[in-house]
């Protein structure tokens, strides 16, 4: 949760999943479920490698696997918290050591149409957004996910750039078109360090 930073913005929603604009599309795909038993193991094909450019399709309702399944990514267990930082505003820092490609959680807030995060940019009624582009590289074509996390979001809209961030996101389907974009470590965090990823960087 984001305790020091709540009591300055109290109009600010902790959220820890997107909510959805009615203009973007929220098709359902139709995804092969998994048959394993117990937890998904790497030779499945949910099975997530946060070094592999593929999409990534995680486990959902129609899967036989069992609720405990790493490929749910249904939460996370490492402590992180929103601090001030000397010249960069708010920033995210772990609370303790977090191994490397460990699942932090979901980059969160309002997903909205590329067309809508531009008149948002254009007319911008504070100097800071909190406006994510991610866009993913297909057969398809681009695919560009906007999530707006100016009113609504959690703690991962907190972090900083870095050109040598420690954290990388990814974007997972699980039944719908509109993905989660999902934040993990790059490699080994300590604790008290700030976690960071690259605002260049695309997902694939």
């Amino acid at each position: 949760m984001i305790t020091n930073f709540e009591a300055d913005h109290p109009d600010f929603k902790y959220t820890t999943k997107c909510s959805i604009s009615e203009d973007v599309d929220q098709s359902e795909l139709e995804l092969v479920p998994c048959d394993c038993n117990g937890s998904c193991n790497e030779m499945c094909g949910h099975s997530i490698d946060i070094h592999d450019k593929d999409p990534i399709y995680l486990c959902n309702s129609k899967c036989s696997c069992d609720l405990q399944c790493p490929n749910r990514l249904s939460s996370s267990c490492f402590g992180v918290s929103v601090q001030k930082t000397t010249n960069k505003g708010y920033g995210l820092f772990a609370e303790t050591f977090i191994p490397s490609q460990s699942y932090l959680g979901d980059y969160t807030g309002e997903v909205i149409t590329p067309n809508v995060a531009r008149n948002l940019l254009e007319t911008p009624k504070s100097p800071i957004n909190y406006i994510l582009a991610v866009r993913e590289h297909s057969i398809r074509g681009e695919l560009l996910t906007v999530i707006n996390a100016t009113s609504m979001g959690n703690e991962y809209r907190y972090m900083n750039h870095s050109c040598s961030p420690n954290v990388v996101l990814l974007v997972a389907r699980e039944e719908s078109s509109v993905p989660r974009v999902t934040c993990w470590t790059s490699r080994d965090v300590e604790g008290g360090e700030e976690l960071c990823f690259s605002y260049g960087e695309g997902t694939g």
